[in-house]
């Protein structure tokens, strides 16, 4: 025994005593062998259950008169059936509870929500790509009879991510996202870290809304339904993640339609995805990206995966980058892209998707093949293409499958020696949500890459994963 539980002892000892001295003269009731036990009824506890030895229970309760058990006083009983009546109420709050938690933060006007996944992807591959565990592109054919084959295990694809909601400011909401995984800064590298792909905070309400930070862009905003981190970044699917500061107004021509626009300012030369794009710098201005969508149909879904069953939206980005070669020249390549998304849900089961896109030096958008310039004159490379996507519910949120292409085909002629030349990809997968929190799922993709004076390459990939919510 410690000595802190010897004092204590010592303690209820002598309370007792006291309380026992306090009544000399007066009859007392007798002492039930099972001193030390509040009744089970009154505490909402088993027969037999000890209750602390600081517990007031077993002496504040007023002496009984009657020796039968089922002599109680009214006030008894009556608290007895409160107590018995408040037991399920509490245990379905705690159920609930338990089921999602919200943390408060030291402001109560402030609420944080946390959350993520833990992804698991193994990629067999016959051709080499780039990078490991990230497929962007194949590396150039090798010489007859090299093996190229290559298998990959990673984990990188796992997130983790806040929501944070806050007082309103007028009529406007407040709030802000937090999000990143484990890949290191740059992607391209097989290297674990900390990597964030959002963090931004808003101001919003039926009308519009104001945020800032790294969010992802404004130019071709849709990515398709794939296995891999990449989302078809490179083979057609333009449109990143950069800090910016964005307004975005709705109209509501009807309850069943949506007009959006949405203008904005941002970083021109993020490094998210490889690091020599370092290459370059801004030329003293931001970037300039803008959007103008029509949404059509109910909506489905709650909060921010609430989406109408048809979408479509053109979009457009225009800046400008410097390269300087000390003691030699300083190029400025223009920044200019065109696009046009689509997303239309044919039914509840079947529906399609895609991206198109044209423009200049829009390697840090994913375009020209992850190629801002010409490696030898720093002139912007003119590129364009796109993708496309359809799926179908096999069963309804459980077993679904999405096929589809993607294409990036930058101007030959704006390329120097050894530079990609097109990159394409076909992809079929098959997606099981076998619960909320768990799903598993495979991909079969043919990719292709060409270049300028190097062998081309073209290989089948498989890749398989599993991913646990929470």
């Amino acid at each position: 025994m410690t000595p802190r539980v010897r004092a204590c002892c010592v303690a209820a000892l002598l309370v007792y005593a006291v309380r026992s001295t306090a009544q000399v003269g007066v009859e007392s009731p007798p002492v039930s062998p099972n001193v030390g036990y509040a009744p089970a009824a009154t505490t909402g506890q088993q027969t037999g259950m000890a209750v602390s030895p600081f517990a007031s229970t077993p002496f504040a309760a007023p002496p009984v008169t009657g020796n039968s058990e089922n002599e109680k006083p009214d006030s008894q009983e009556k608290q007895e059936l409160v107590e018995q009546a408040k037991l399920p109420t509490i245990e379905e709050s705690v159920t609930e509870l338990s089921k999602k938690l919200t943390v408060t933060l030291l402001d109560d006007n402030f609420k944080l929500t946390v959350g993520g996944a833990i992804t698991a992807d193994f990629f067999f591959n016959s051709a080499r790509p780039v990078a490991p565990g990230t497929p962007y592109y194949l590396t150039p054919g090798p010489v007859s009879g090299i093996r190229q084959n290559t298998f990959d295990a990673s984990a990188r694809q796992t997130a983790l991510f806040a929501l944070i909601t806050g007082p309103k400011i007028g009529d406007f909401e407040t709030g802000a996202q937090v999000r990143a995984n484990l890949y290191s800064n740059p992607i391209i590298a097989d290297q674990y870290g900390l990597l964030p792909l959002q963090a931004f905070g808003y101001l919003k309400n039926g009308d519009w809304r104001f945020a800032a930070g790294l969010q992802p862009d404004i130019f071709n905003p849709l990515n398709p339904t794939v296995l891999p981190f990449t989302v078809l970044i490179a083979t057609g699917n333009t449109g990143l993640i950069r800090s910016q500061a964005r307004i975005e107004r709705f109209i509501h021509p009807s309850d069943e339609s949506q007009v959006t626009f949405t203008l904005g300012v941002s970083e021109p030369i993020p490094t998210l995805v490889d690091d020599e794009f370092r290459i370059s710098e801004d030329n003293g201005w931001p970037n300039v990206e803008g959007r103008a969508g029509l949404a059509l149909g109910p909506l489905v879904g709650e909060g921010q995966d609430a989406r109408r069953p048809f979408e479509i939206g053109i979009s457009g980005v225009i800046g400008q980058i410097r390269t300087t070669v000390p003691a030699q020249t300083q190029v400025v390549a223009s920044v200019w892209g065109l696009g046009s998304d689509l997303r239309w849900a044919i039914t509840n089961r079947f529906g399609v998707q895609g991206e198109v896109y044209v423009g200049q030096t829009l390697g840090t958008y994913g375009g020209g093949i992850l190629q801002d310039i010409n490696s030898v004159t720093f002139r912007g490379v003119h590129s364009a293409g796109g993708w496309c996507e359809v799926y179908c519910y096999l069963c309804p949120d459980k077993l679904h499958s999405h096929i589809g292409y993607g294409i990036d085909d930058p101007l030959d002629r704006d390329l120097a020696l050894g530079q990609r030349l097109r990159n394409e990809a076909y992809f079929a997968n098959l997606i099981w949500d076998v619960t909320q929190a768990f799903r598993v799922g495979g991909e079969v993709t043919y990719r292709k890459t060409a270049y300028t004076m190097l062998r081309n390459n073209d290989g089948v990939g498989f890749q398989f994963q599993v991913q646990w919510k929470f």
